[in-house]
């Protein structure tokens, strides 16, 4: 999540997440309907009470409230090792990374035999930057009979963020072959062809990325881009429209949105644009960039300093 917003074209200096709900299992909230008996009383015919709809606002749920429930589980038995891989993982979806790292090789130190152990912990390593390690507890999962599309997609992105390219895509059409139609191993073969510099092929996947997930404001921010990159942004601004209505505060789909303007000639509108920009997003240099270049380009230096610094 730390390199949400880099924009694919500035691989290989970093990598670009997809989401943070890659690999995570759907979880729905079962609402429950408490029915009162009939009345006790001695009458021939009983009377039916009133329905009760539980409180939502009393229901708790997500992974770091199943992580807690688990805790009851584990010290009753201390050493299942299961307990503390189901925790481990749970908190690695609650974004509790530290923590699940202690869970999952304590649960290692129980039993090292289960591959889904080790994938777990190669996610938790992943999560702390770790890729070295991440990678070679992949392996160990691997190795141990672990097969999971997810498993490649890890490994293939790891393989990303080293810049070995055509590694990455081995194992990202592994994942495809087992699931076709995933849409971040999807969208991480489109970056992939952008490192190896194949537009065409970049484009083709990250489109097929999108029409299998819509909702995915980064694979939308990327096709954005690389489509401005590309000199296209009529479409480029389609892109970048729908990516605003699901994140209207993302940045980089509004600058994607300010640049479009800028290559058809409406530098106005792109400075407002890339002014709010920077506004959401002190970090986004690009638009500063921008700015700094309108203003010197109309011979308002005092104006470009500041976006420059």
């Amino acid at each position: 999540r730390a390199f949400r917003g880099r924009d694919a074209l500035s691989l290989p200096f970093a990598m670009v997440p997809y989401s943070s709900s890659v690999a995570a299992s759907v979880r729905l909230l079962l609402l429950g309907l408490t029915w009162a008996g009939l009345a006790a009383c001695r009458r021939e015919t009983p009377v039916e009470q009133p329905a009760r709809m539980v409180n939502l606002r009393t229901v708790q749920s997500g992974p770091a409230i199943q992580a807690q429930e688990l805790d009851g589980a584990i010290a009753v038995q201390p050493r299942k090792a299961s307990l503390y891989a189901r925790r481990a993982a749970f908190r690695l979806d609650a974004g509790q990374v530290a923590p699940a790292l202690q869970d999952i090789d304590r649960a290692l130190e129980l039993d090292d035999a289960p591959g889904e152990f080790y994938y777990t912990k190669a996610r938790a390593l992943r999560a702390q930057g770790q890729i070295n390690a991440a990678l070679n507890a992949a392996a160990a999962a691997s190795r141990r009979g672990f097969s999971s599309p997810d498993l490649n997609l890890l490994v293939g992105e790891m393989h990303l963020a080293r810049r070995e390219y055509q590694p990455a895509l081995d194992q990202l059409d592994r994942a495809l072959q087992q699931e076709p139609d995933h849409a971040a191993a999807l969208f991480y073969k489109g970056i992939a062809f952008v490192g190896l510099r194949d537009t065409l092929q970049a484009l083709d996947y990250l489109r097929a990325s999108v029409v299998r997930d819509p909702r995915q404001p980064e694979t939308l921010h990327q096709l954005a881009f690389l489509l401005n990159a590309y000199r296209q942004p009529a479409e480029a601004a389609g892109y970048a429209a729908r990516g605003l209505k699901l994140a209207p505060t993302y940045g980089p789909l509004w600058y994607d949105y300010g640049r479009q303007f800028e290559l058809q000639q409406q530098p106005d509108s792109a400075a407002r644009i890339y002014a709010r920009v920077v506004q959401l997003d002190t970090t986004f240099y690009r638009a500063d960039y921008r700015l700094a270049l309108g203003a010197y380009k109309a011979r308002r230096y005092a104006q470009a300093v500041p976006h420059l610094q």
